[in-house]
């Protein structure tokens, strides 16, 4: 058991048969990671948990719960196994555990799994995603200003600074934002964001003041 924290007095009187060395960086971690045989990780709050990932590019399927961000990187039954129930997630680890073969299986798809989770890998499928919205932006009922149709990436960008300046340094940011967006009304009139609200502009950004 890798790491540290305020059970780590616990653990050492109650897991006798356990290695607990403390924490590792590095080489030593690594190292950690490709002697594993399978990864447990049974937080139900991590957001990512990016010990996850790192188990699977050592090679190392990965257990997790259904809860939090580890859910979304386990592909479940191929690169490990994300268990519902806790009796699920102790009859999963014991599986691969007596289990070689799928072990080996496994560690080889999670290893395939981890090698493509890279930046630019990641950030393809996000543009891809907002191309996709961009092309079908005739469905939707928020039009955009002809020279904001550059790829939606610059935009967003701006846009988020822009909301992100809203305070009492940068008194006027929000209006350059909302600005750019114009809205098709019901009654095929056009407005700009900051004619639908009572207080001249959208709610949610206000909250950022």
């Amino acid at each position: 058991m890798i790491g540290d924290g305020s059970e780590r007095e616990w653990l050492l009187r109650n897991l006798s048969a356990a290695d607990i060395p403390g924490i590792h960086r590095g080489e030593d971690l690594a190292r950690d990671y490709a002697n594993m045989d399978v990864f447990t990780f049974p937080s139900r709050t991590d957001t990512f948990g990016n010990v996850v990932l790192e188990a699977l590019a050592s090679g190392v399927p990965a257990v997790v719960t259904d809860a939090g961000g580890p859910r979304f990187i386990v592909n479940d039954g191929v690169s490990g196994f994300v268990a519902r129930t806790g009796a699920e997630f102790v009859e999963r680890t014991a599986l691969l555990l007596g289990d070689v073969a799928l072990r080996s299986k496994m560690a080889l798809a999670a290893r395939e799994q981890a090698c493509k989770e890279s930046w630019d890998e990641v950030f393809r499928w996000v543009y891809q995603g907002y191309d996709v919205a961009l092309a079908n932006r005739s469905v939707s009922d928020v039009l955009f200003m002809p020279q904001y149709q550059e790829p939606l990436r610059m935009r967003i960008i701006e846009n988020m600074c822009d909301i992100l300046q809203d305070d009492p340094n940068h008194g006027m940011g929000w209006v350059r934002w909302s600005d750019r967006v114009f809205y098709l009304t019901d009654t095929g009139v056009v407005k700009s964001l900051n004619e639908l609200w009572d207080g001249g502009f959208p709610g949610i950004v206000n909250q950022f003041s």
